[in-house]
């Protein structure tokens, strides 16, 4: 996990302060793999970044693809949820 902060612009203060706002649960809904908020916040900020490989963060959580793309998709389908609206307004004319 240390060489994943490497790669990320944040300071690790942001990314405590993003995930708690988020507010990400511990665990996913399918398979309940668990994982903290803050790791979930790094996959989903890293996962977005270009270029970047499911394998290369499996290198740097040392966690199988399925698990990281589960963490993936229930985090950044809760950040829709929440704040999806604020996107979609944002594109909306006048």
């Amino acid at each position: 996990m240390k060489n994943a902060t490497g790669s990320i612009v944040f300071i690790k203060n942001d990314i405590l302060t993003l995930s708690s706002i988020i507010g990400w649960k511990c665990a996913t809904e399918r398979n309940r793999y668990k994982c903290l908020p803050v790791t979930a916040t790094w996959i989903v900020l890293l996962r977005r970044s270009y270029p970047c490989r499911w394998k290369y963060l499996e290198v740097q959580f040392d966690m199988h693809s399925s698990k990281l793309s589960e963490v993936f998709y229930e985090c950044f389908s809760s950040i829709v949820d929440k704040y999806g609206h604020l996107v979609t307004s944002f594109f909306l004319p006048n």
